[in-house]
């Protein structure tokens, strides 16, 4: 069961209903000592007609109040036509500033995700550079002991030589030690 001043408030709306034949504002206050369900009923957003016909959104209210013996009815009536597309305004602004919001967070993520990636391709870039450059330094000095050891041999010193040889390990050790880490 549904609390009285739902209920007046309900018959008050069905009265005004749009769709209801009997809408109109004279009906409902003729017929109102009939209806002493309807009492009190305080800004019940409702559709009301016209003379024209036409339909249009409004705020009713309803107070009684006794007056030299006799029961007296206020009603109020209050187009709220402006509210209501202010209203639709609104929701279309917020919904249209919620896909703005959305859009530019998915460009942030793309944004972040495109940094990201950056970000890896330089350190990828910064370590590739060191390794080339921790391998060059063991290459040249390979390079240099192989010429050294061709002179060397050519003047028959072969303790230089395996010293020398000795050094090229050393270096080749260097290097696979390096690449062993990657």
């Amino acid at each position: 069961c549904l609390p009285e001043n739902v209920n007046r408030q309900t018959f008050a709306w069905e009265l005004f209903d749009a769709g209801n034949p009997n809408s109109t504002t004279l009906t409902l206050l003729r017929d109102l000592p009939k209806h002493k369900e309807l009492a009190e009923i305080s800004a019940v957003e409702t559709m009301a007609r016209r003379s024209d016909g036409s339909v249009f959104p409004v705020l009713f209210s309803l107070t009684t109040f006794p007056w030299h013996g006799e029961l007296y009815f206020l009603a109020t009536l209050i187009d709220i036509s402006k509210r209501k597309k202010a209203e639709q305004s609104l929701q279309l602004i917020n919904q249209e500033l919620a896909q703005r919001v959305e859009e530019r967070t998915q460009a942030l993520r793309q944004a972040q995700e495109q940094l990201i990636e950056s970000s890896k391709m330089a350190a990828l870039g910064r370590m590739s550079s060191a390794i080339t450059h921790e391998l060059n330094q063991p290459l040249t000095g390979l390079r240099t002991l192989l010429t050294t050891n061709e002179l060397l041999a050519e003047r028959g010193e072969t303790a230089m030589i395996k010293a020398n040889n000795v050094l090229v390990q050393k270096l080749i050790y260097r290097m696979a030690s390096m690449t062993s880490q990657l």
